[in-house]
């Protein structure tokens, strides 16, 4: 089913249940196209309370828990240090992401499509396909944490009879 809600929908419905400091709850909704009061509970069994944001690792936490139950695959990137001279986003195997110098407003260059939970000093955004959906878009905030998030795509087992059926 898809949600398809914008920064702003979901930012007025947060508001209509008197909550704010929620930008990990929409972000979490947008880069996973999942129903704002689902991703909302989630965070508050989890311990978040309205009106309270909450650190990078419980929103890691709560994207975990709905990605394993929604079917998504996710990678976390840190900064590193490499040859002496230059930071550089990796994954946990070495893969590289782009170069560190990264801040909100140059994402889309650096990062393309694809979709990513962005954390800057004590606050998480969406970027989906080169698009920052947040109100810190075009700001030179830098980003500290990249989470990928992907859609597992269901594997389909053929059999003979299937191919049959399209060579006649």
């Amino acid at each position: 089913k898809k949600i398809m809600n914008t920064y702003r929908e979901i930012q007025k419905k947060a508001y209509k249940k008197n909550d704010n400091n929620f930008c990990s709850v929409i972000a979490t909704a947008l880069t996973m196209n999942l129903n704002y009061d689902l991703v909302h509970a989630k965070f508050a069994q989890n311990g978040r309370i309205n009106g309270k944001g909450v650190p990078w690792y419980q929103i890691k936490k709560n994207i975990e828990q709905l990605a394993k139950k929604h079917g998504f695959k996710l990678t976390s990137y840190k900064a590193k240090f490499i040859n002496d001279v230059d930071w550089v986003w990796v994954d946990e195997d070495n893969n590289f992401l782009c170069k560190s110098n990264l801040t909100v407003n140059n994402a889309r260059d650096h990062l393309g499509r694809g979709t990513y939970m962005l954390g800057i000093r004590r606050h998480a955004l969406a970027y989906v396909n080169g698009s920052v959906k947040d109100w810190s878009n075009n700001r030179k905030f830098k980003i500290d944490a990249i989470l990928k998030i992907e859609k597992k795509v269901k594997e389909r087992n053929f059999s003979k009879n299937d191919f049959l059926k399209f060579i006649k």
